[in-house]
């Protein structure tokens, strides 16, 4: 069966705008002091198109994915030296498997392992889990999924590592009703579905996506970009039951809404998931849509479901305001909250902004300017704040050769 792709959205839009990244005049996008581009992805077969955003080693490095560039276009995983912005690349997909296509943020365990999925390549194209060596960089394929009634297909969120050490994810098709899962790999190696998500009818969340949380008792929070009362997308809680998977005799786990999208004022279609803030007992996330000017919301929702609320509604396309938010937010330890959108900015090619969750007094940090400038252009990643203190994010294209960027920001 031609299964519809999670990401034909994005993948739309990426190359219609790779025609056109040439284009344009010299940029007059704003950014504080300290702004640069770290990193500029080459052409050929050089990286291309990160669309996940990149973590910090132990050692200092940053490390992400690419969908693009490397043998066949399958992607990479990278290396950047942030001392010296030097690209090395760890892994090229689709020489020695057929994964390909990362697109998630990678997460890294005590001993420096990596950890990723793919949403095409494996068995039947539906997707991968790997793990790359911290050594020797050598990647191996942990599970590759099979979609249908038992199995997860097309993988939509970053992996978590639990107490345990099992990579905890989401996928955003595959289950009995073809429209997503929770899953679970163990240190053995060995995947389990923990949940199947349901029939649009029943008012549940519908083809999760993007950064899951846990908090403290292995609770998992998440949103799904369809789904709920009004089909728009929600903000769930997963509660581990007993057992694993429906069917071994022992008690499933259970999914509870905690806030049902309704468009117009309120939000609609969350892409980047959810940050958990422990002291506030509250998840912050992002819309693509809704909010006055339909252009997208970050909201407040806490844990028990109460008082779900808008803290900040982006203003209308040509304020100089960013548009779109597509990737995860991040949150330092006095709970500002910091992301990007797709779109908007003084160029229209997006920007990175500020949030203080308590007053909803949001700022503009940078506008990107595009190639023309050699900036980025079309934020769409998850971004981090580093050991430093600094934002580090990644532009899907832009920079001297179109293909996409590395870059940093002071608070």
């Amino acid at each position: 069966m031609n299964r519809p792709h999670l990401a034909a959205p994005l993948a739309a839009a990426l190359a219609a705008l790779m025609l056109t990244a040439c284009g344009g005049g010299a940029g007059s996008g704003t950014s504080g002091p300290g702004y640069r581009v770290l990193h500029a992805f080459g052409s050929g077969t050089s990286p291309q198109a990160p669309m996940a955003g990149v973590i910090e080693g132990s050692d200092g490095m940053l490390y992400g994915v690419t969908q693009e560039g490397r043998n066949k276009g399958y992607g990479a995983v990278y290396s950047v030296d942030p001392a010296s912005g030097q690209l090395a690349v760890l892994v090229s997909f689709g020489v020695n498997g057929t994964e390909q296509k990362p697109s998630e943020t990678l997460v890294s365990d005590a001993a420096g392992n990596l950890y990723g999925t793919t949403q095409e390549g494996g068995q039947g194209g539906l997707g991968t889990v790997f793990e790359v060596d911290a050594r020797t960089h050598v990647e191996t394929v942990l599970h590759a999924f099979t979609g249908g009634a038992k199995d997860g297909a097309t993988p939509s969120s970053p992996l978590l590592i639990d107490a345990h050490g099992n990579l905890i994810g989401t996928t955003s098709y595959g289950g009995p009703d073809d429209v997503g899962t929770v899953f679970e790999i163990s240190p053995q190696h060995t995947e389990t579905v923990l949940y199947a998500f349901g029939q649009q009818g029943a008012g549940g969340p519908r083809y999760p996506m993007g950064t899951l949380a846990l908090d403290s008792s292995g609770k998992l929070y998440g949103s799904s970009r369809r789904g709920g009362s009004a089909n728009l997308g929600t903000v769930y809680a997963f509660t581990p039951g007993t057992g694993t998977a429906p069917g071994t005799g022992t008690a499933p786990g259970t999914v509870t809404v905690l806030h049902n999208f309704a468009g117009g004022a309120d939000g609609a279609e969350p892409w980047g998931g959810v940050v958990f803030d422990a002291a506030h007992t509250t998840l912050y996330g992002t819309t693509t849509a809704g909010g006055p000017a339909d252009q997208g919301t970050v909201f407040a929702c806490p844990v028990d479901g109460s008082g779900a609320r808008v803290l900040y509604a982006f203003k209308a396309s040509g304020s100089g305001d960013g548009v779109f938010p597509v990737g995860s937010l991040a949150i330092d330890s006095a709970g500002m909250l910091y992301g990007t959108t797709d779109s908007g900015g003084t160029d229209d090619l997006g920007t990175v902004f500020s949030l203080d969750p308590a007053s909803g007094t949001e700022t503009v940090l940078h506008s990107f300017t595009g190639q023309a400038e050699g900036d980025g252009h079309r934020p769409r990643g998850d971004l981090l704040i580093n050991a430093a203190g600094q934002l580090v994010g990644t532009t899907i294209i832009g920079g001297a050769d179109g293909n996409g960027t590395v870059f940093t920001l002071p608070r």
